[in-house]
């Protein structure tokens, strides 16, 4: 389990600028951050936090880092949209 999801899990300092101040050199951290907000959104039965959390935060992250970070959410969410077929019911509500 990554920081960035124990962080999200358990309630720590979980602010957008808490997430970018990770250093990781060998991935990069945008797309660290995206898809581990991503799979904490997506936990079943139930995510950690609730959901409009999750959506304050990726807005944040999009205000901090501007010129980054947006690119990132919509590859991710064009990868969301292409495996809607194989997600469960309940994800894709969310």
């Amino acid at each position: 389990m990554c920081l960035i999801s124990i962080q999200l899990t358990h309630n720590f300092d979980c602010s957008a600028a808490a997430l970018l101040r990770f250093k990781e050199d060998k991935i990069p951290l945008n797309y660290m951050i995206i898809e581990t907000v991503f799979a904490q959104m997506f936990r079943l039965p139930n995510p950690p936090n609730v959901e409009i959390f999750y959506h304050s935060l990726i807005l944040e992250l999009c205000k901090l880092q501007p010129s980054t970070m947006p690119i990132v959410l919509v590859q991710a969410t064009e990868m969301l949209f292409s495996r809607l077929d194989s997600m469960n019911t309940v994800c894709i509500e969310r």
